[in-house]
């Protein structure tokens, strides 16, 4: 299309171009309606001035516009850009378009900007560099044109763009180094690709809220018992399913937490793949509904129902409730005892009530898979309708299939609590898990071409603590990036008890945690060591200030350099101990409560040693008084004295209040 061409940019369409980049992406999630709405406006502007929008490599994102030509690692131009934050900065060395240097995104500046480029467009195109007139690019243009043609023989997936690597990452240090703190903003900085607002600790919290309830981040704490059953998958009892089911129960393969991230990774993946790409799915105002779609073994009838876009009842039989007088429960019970006087099951009737009057258009249905996992949700979009089928399953409404998985997700996705037996019934608002299933079906809106996938975190503490070889079984090879769905050596293995084909999806990043001073492993696995990177947390006594008078960063560090004289550096003392404390009550607790428990730890209850690090060492005295333990000589009991009288013993106690001259 040549420069001065009309074509219609919604802004869905503009966003796509530009959403591929992470950062920029997770951005844009904190503007306002006024604010994107500006953006769009000025990028069109932009692009049909002929001039470019590309991102460069700085931290935090930048996106800039002006003119940059393909292959070539320098712009010839640059008029403003973005960086981190919804205002306009122009580039001094561009054109003096007459407009604030810091413009924010209001709709009264994105009218001014299109005004003003419209009224100097010769200005505009004389600072262009002489080159042929051509249209704008889109920053997805550049990126594809400065890439090349595709590969032969990758999947439309690799067409995705994405700044984020698979990760696998430990962080480890002493106690009280912030690790399990730090890895909330390391799950953020992977989901999103920027921290919120720079280093505010808060909106990054919140943040950090947001991605559990959106299920996109999830937490585990390893331990002497955890298994591969609990991580992976394992053969757990389970219950007949249905009103109609046998009693009794079975062994199925359940997922573990791994593999439900896993799955939910994967299904974020393909969606991204296909284009499935929207603003989220608007849940207000509508009622959510457990229907069942047959049981386990009838998969006929879910996917018949699926093909035919519909969801339907086995109860009711052959009987048509369409007349309008069976709105009334009493009318249908009555017709039902006149056709089939010998089932006077409730059921036979409540439930085609329920389906024909109660479940409104435009109402949400959940599809199970047993009473714990889900497979498919619906949107209702038709009245009551019968129709005579071979399965019996003849009562029915329309609806539009928003979400069909290939393997079932676990039901605490959406929903909070199991699934009762009964084939169809309310699940109050209250239950549903909103911010997820948002999530989820944020994905199902018009299609925009491929884009980057949502990204998945999963934060194993004390990772250290679990006998890693027998948790992640075959997965300790499938977690390396280049064997990962999508790497360049991707690999799949059958799982033990499903007999599924399984693999670790790309967008799916592993964040751990090793405290140094835990000896409950003796040897981290090898394997382990092999396949993450590990980043150490250290004290940081900088970030303690004065509280009460004590110098709390010259505490610590004084501690610190004795615990490592007398044992090692991975048995110091975090900074994180102190980090809360207001006043010097707070000081006295943590040392009671929390530093001096710990050192008796470290040296085994060697009670002199701990004296020693908090400056009460022995001074060749019998009984004497320290600045936080006292000591008193233990009597030698009857009948040991003599020549076989023992080396003197004390008994150590903590003060009731504390001298900290030793320790400033």
């Amino acid at each position: 299309m040549s420069e001065g061409e009309s074509q219609t940019w919604t802004d869905r369409d503009i966003l796509a171009r530009f959403d591929k980049n992470l950062a920029f992406r997770a951005a844009r999630n904190g503007w306002n309606a006024a604010q994107m709405e500006s953006f769009c406006a000025i990028a069109r502007t932009v692009h049909d001035a002929g001039l470019d929008w590309w991102y460069v490599n700085i931290q935090p994102w930048q996106l800039r516009f002006g003119r940059k030509s393909p292959g070539r690692h320098r712009a010839e131009g640059v008029l403003g850009y973005l960086r981190g934050s919804p205002h306009i900065e122009f580039n001094p060395g561009g054109i003096d378009l007459g407009l604030n240097d810091n413009m924010p995104l209001t709709i009264a500046d994105a009218q001014h900007f299109d005004a003003t480029f419209k009224e100097r467009t010769a200005e505009t195109r004389a600072w262009l560099p002489p080159s042929p007139i051509r249209p704008g690019r889109w920053p997805d243009e550049l990126e594809a044109e400065q890439a090349g043609p595709l590969a032969e023989g990758k999947d439309e997936q690799s067409r995705i763009v994405t700044d984020i690597k698979p990760t696998n990452l430990i962080l480890y240090g002493p106690p009280g180094t912030g690790k399990t703190f730090s890895t909330a903003a390391e799950a953020v900085r992977l989901c999103d690709g920027v921290l919120p607002d720079g280093s505010d600790d808060a909106a990054m919290r919140r943040r950090y809220g947001e991605l559990v309830k959106a299920r996109q981040v999830q937490f585990v704490t390893f331990h002497q018992s955890y298994a591969y059953e609990d991580f992976v998958e394992g053969l757990r009892p389970t219950t007949g399913e249905g009103e109609e089911a046998a009693g009794g129960f079975r062994l199925e393969p359940v997922a573990g937490v791994f593999r439900e991230i896993a799955t939910l990774a994967e299904q974020a993946r393909k969606a991204a793949a296909e284009g499935r790409h929207g603003d989220g799915f608007d849940l207000a105002g509508r009622r959510f509904w457990k229907l069942s779609l047959g049981a386990k073994g009838e998969d006929h009838v879910y996917s018949a129902a699926v093909a035919g876009n519909y969801v339907a009842l086995g109860w009711g039989a052959d009987v048509d409730w369409s007349d309008p007088r069976f709105a009334d429960i009493e009318k249908m019970r009555k017709e039902w005892t006149t056709r089939h006087p010998e089932d006077k099951t409730p059921s036979q009737t409540l439930q085609p009530w329920v389906l024909r009057n109660k479940v409104h258009v435009g109402d949400l249905v959940i599809v199970p898979y047993g009473n714990s996992a889900f497979r498919a949700v619906a949107e209702v979009t038709g009245d009551y309708h019968f129709e005579l089928s071979e399965d019996d399953y003849n009562q029915r409404r329309m609806v539009r299939w928003l979400l069909t998985l290939d393997e079932p997700l676990p039901l605490d996705t959406i929903v909070d609590g199991n699934f009762t037996m009964r084939a169809l019934y309310e699940i109050p608002e209250i239950r549903i898990r909103k911010e997820a299933l948002t999530r989820l079906l944020s994905k199902l809106n018009e299609a925009v071409g491929p884009t980057p996938p949502d990204q998945f975190v999963l934060i194993i503490d004390e990772i250290n603590r679990a006998n890693i070889s027998k948790v992640f079984g075959e997965l300790i090879t499938l977690i390396e990036p280049d064997k990962r769905i999508g790497g360049e050596y991707e690999l799949k293995a059958t799982l033990p008890y499903s007999k599924v084909s399984f693999g670790v999806p790309d967008n799916l990043h592993i964040v751990g945690t090793m405290n140094t001073a835990d000896r409950s492993i003796a040897l981290l696995d090898t394997a382990l060591r092999r396949r993450f990177a590990f980043r150490e947390l250290m004290p940081q006594p900088e970030l303690l200030s004065t509280v009460g008078g004590l110098d709390l960063k010259l505490l610590l560090t004084t501690m610190n350099e004795r615990i490592e004289y007398l044992f090692d550096r991975e048995h110091q003392i975090g900074h994180g101990f102190f980090m809360r404390c207001e006043s010097r009550a707070n000081v006295d607790d943590v040392m009671r409560l929390k530093v001096i428990p710990l050192l008796s730890e470290y040296f085994y209850d060697d009670w002199n040693k701990v004296a020693a690090v908090l400056g009460d060492a022995d001074d060749g005295e019998g009984n004497r008084d320290g600045g936080f333990l006292d000591r008193r000589q233990l009597r030698v009991p009857t009948g040991l004295g003599g020549e076989d009288e023992p080396a003197p013993r004390y008994r150590w106690r903590m003060r009731d209040t504390f001298d900290y001259g030793k320790l400033q």
